[in-house]
């Protein structure tokens, strides 16, 4: 650690200020403050609602459902009457709570 740096941390606060002293070619002090400030905590974007063998179901900013598909299976492309079965029926499962019906 260089021995012309000030460390100081603010009171009740998470900051670190780091305070550098130089001088110029004519002599006068050059001071330089670097603030350190806390990572800030990660905001999870559309969370979801339901999570499925074949969708997930996540929420918006503003409120509106929206269905994501997972990849599709081999298994799933041979047999596509049931795929799109099993695919409804985690549509209504995971939007039976989440709508009003009416």
């Amino acid at each position: 650690m260089p021995k012309d740096f000030i460390f100081k941390k603010e009171a009740g606060s998470q900051r670190l200020h780091a305070t550098r002293l130089l001088r110029s070619i004519n002599g006068d002090a050059i001071t330089f403050t670097f603030v350190e400030l806390p990572p800030k905590a990660a905001v999870k974007h559309n969370p979801r609602v339901y999570d499925g063998k074949h969708i997930t179901i996540t929420v918006r900013n503003d409120g509106t459902y929206r269905p994501n598909f997972k990849p599709m299976r081999e298994e799933d492309v041979l047999n596509l009457a049931r795929y799109t079965h099993e695919v409804y029926v985690e549509l209504c499962e995971g939007l039976a709570g989440l709508i009003e019906e009416g």
